[in-house]
């Protein structure tokens, strides 16, 4: 899948337009996923430009970095609020560099994880949940947000709708996630 061309909802492929690096997780991802495909679409029309092209870059880096070396974290990325605020934040500004984010971050997790020898068959599953909880955080709930700003045609009360929507949802994640995280502690 190396070249784009909007196409009302889908990414479709063709010749005419390059697709940039950080968008094609999402690009693919978004095959089964069609509101992800709808801001694939929107981010690759808004973040163009020479002002955008570190953006991803530093993403990627604070993804796998936060991944390798848990900076501030001894278990999991919850007990750091700098990387929840930093996941909410990416995946606010834009849901495919959110899942930029969550799809590099996984699989360092995961070799850190494994180097770090607490891997066992029980402690995988909880450890997968941590990770479709930060896909949750950095990606649906943005994705949701960004959905209700253009349900109510990008009006001031559209932001205000998405503002709401958000933060009531990441208060329902954060209530939540530590009940969900609890089979990592078993």
């Amino acid at each position: 899948m190396g070249r784009v061309i909007n196409g009302g909802d889908r990414l479709m492929t063709t010749q005419r337009q390059h697709i940039p690096w950080w968008i094609r997780p999402s690009a693919i991802i978004g095959l089964a996923h069609d509101r992800l495909q709808a801001v694939a679409r929107s981010d690759l029309d808004r973040l163009t430009g020479p002002a955008w092209k570190f953006v991803p870059w530093v993403v990627a880096g604070l993804a796998t970095l936060g991944a390798l070396f848990h900076p501030g974290i001894r278990e999991l990325y919850t007990e750091s609020l700098a990387f929840l605020l930093l996941a909410v934040a990416i995946g606010a500004y834009a849901p495919t560099v959110g899942v930029l984010f969550s799809v590099l971050y996984i699989p360092f997790d995961l070799i850190a994880f494994v180097i770090a020898g607490d891997v066992s068959i029980l402690s995988l599953p909880g450890r997968a949940v941590t990770w479709l909880l930060l896909w949750i955080v950095a990606v649906e709930i943005p994705i949701l947000c960004r959905h209700a700003i253009w349900w109510t045609s990008k009006t001031r009360r559209g932001v205000i709708l998405g503002a709401l929507t958000s933060g009531v949802l990441v208060w329902v994640w954060a209530t939540a996630s530590p009940y969900m995280i609890r089979p990592f502690f078993l």
